[in-house]
């Protein structure tokens, strides 16, 4: 009885460390940053809903031991803006300061 137990928890074990994911295979969107950042750490989808009723969608990637754009900081860690495009060293960095901005409302879609 013990073997089948650990024989169906290591092939559930093994089937969910294979399985992944990409929306589109054909053309897929590779960013990269600056090394030992851990750039991709966490990643999110974004979209700017814009006054005339445009909407921008973006790609927010952190990097947890980036260094953040704020004086005196070291390896705070960062957060990108990236385009979704397929140039791979178009990322923009963030300024964070830990407060919340009228320009960049948290907002549910």
């Amino acid at each position: 009885m013990v073997d089948g137990v650990v024989a169906v928890v290591l092939a559930a074990l093994s089937i969910s460390a294979v399985v992944c994911f990409n929306f589109e295979t054909r053309l897929p969107i590779v960013k990269y940053g600056a090394t030992n950042t851990y750039f991709g750490y966490s990643v999110a989808s974004h979209t700017e809903k814009l006054r005339n009723g445009d909407k921008n969608s973006w790609i927010l990637v952190g990097a947890p031991l980036g260094q953040n754009l704020q004086p005196s900081s070291n390896r705070s860690g960062a957060l990108f803006k990236c385009p979704i495009t397929q140039l791979s060293n178009d990322c923009e960095q963030l300024k964070t300061d830990g407060r919340r901005s009228k320009h960049f409302p948290l907002t549910r879609n």
